[in-house]
């Protein structure tokens, strides 16, 4: 369905989704997983070799799923459906900027003004280090009150309302239980119920973890997941990856991302310019595709 700020709700069919899906949704994510598995002295090559076959899934996502659409406008707001979560929506149309919503009754304008405060969260990988530096150079140069930490302890103790929480650890998710799935701080797993309103609400939630973005369908139950939780939270806008990254991709997007975002454009916007820039660079999409916005 299409529903746009004025005039009637189009029902849009979309006869080449499953196989777009089925074979091009499939290839991507198998081939992002392979990179990020590799030891870094052999993903280059690998990178080289699979980059048209992934920017060809791309455009044949675009012509099955957006292309048919028709849409006035560059801002899309986004419910995906089922296997629709699972895909790069966002990457396949590079002229939109996409906003994803798991139901469409948390679509709502924002009301409530950013917090100059924020807290950097990484876990135990030393290679998450240069992407906290480059949030906290990048946040501090825009007057923000930025704290650093390793545990769950740090956010239960910040008493003040936060304007960002961003985290950079290690992730996993269970398809057969969302209370299994988390991100691994040094004192442990910090999961979905630990995402309290008096701490983020208003803010943006980034996570550049393994599949922050996934989300689990629950018989007879709405979508499960980050998305959801940081949400129901209170989060503003969020930033998720659907598939497990380096921290090579991490760095790069996330600087990218954080020089837009910190001048006061949406996550949605900072997303979309962020990966304009590195795909112009020549990046593999598997730099910078899987990040997705929320909110």
């Amino acid at each position: 369905f299409v529903v746009p700020p004025t005039g009637a709700v189009r029902c849009i069919p979309l006869p080449r989704a499953g196989e777009a899906l089925d074979r091009d949704g499939t290839s991507l994510r198998l081939t992002f997983e392979a990179a990020a598995r590799l030891p870094a002295s052999r993903r280059a090559d690998f990178l080289e070799r699979t980059q048209a076959d992934c920017l060809e899934s791309l455009h044949r996502l675009r012509e099955a799923l957006w292309e048919p659409l028709a849409l006035e406008g560059t801002d899309v707001v986004v419910v995906p459906y089922d296997d629709l979560h699972s895909l790069p929506l966002e990457a396949a149309a590079p002229d939109l900027v996409v906003t994803r919503i798991p139901h469409p009754a948390l679509l709502r304008p924002a009301t409530t003004r950013r917090a100059k405060r924020a807290l950097l969260l990484r876990g135990a990988s030393p290679g998450t280090a240069p992407e906290l530096a480059a949030v906290r150079r990048i946040l501090r140069r825009h007057d923000f009150d930025v704290h650093s930490g390793r545990s769950r302890r740090v956010l239960a103790e910040t008493a003040d309302r936060l304007g960002v929480l961003h985290v950079a650890a290690h992730g996993t998710f269970h398809r057969e239980g969302w209370l299994l799935s988390g991100l691994q701080l040094e004192d442990g797993w910090l999961g979905f119920e630990q995402l309290d309103r008096r701490r983020i609400e208003g803010a943006l939630v980034h996570f550049t973890s393994c599949e922050s973005g996934r989300t689990n369908a629950l018989p007879g139950s709405d979508l499960e997941g980050w998305m959801t939780a940081g949400l129901a939270a209170g989060a503003r806008e969020m930033i998720l990856t659907l598939w497990k990254i380096d921290d090579e991709s991490a760095l790069e997007f996330t600087t990218e991302f954080y020089e837009r975002w910190a001048t006061g454009e949406s996550a949605a916007v900072a997303r979309a310019v962020a990966g304009r820039v590195l795909a112009a660079k020549g990046r593999h999409p598997f730099r910078w595709a899987p990040f997705l916005a929320v909110g």
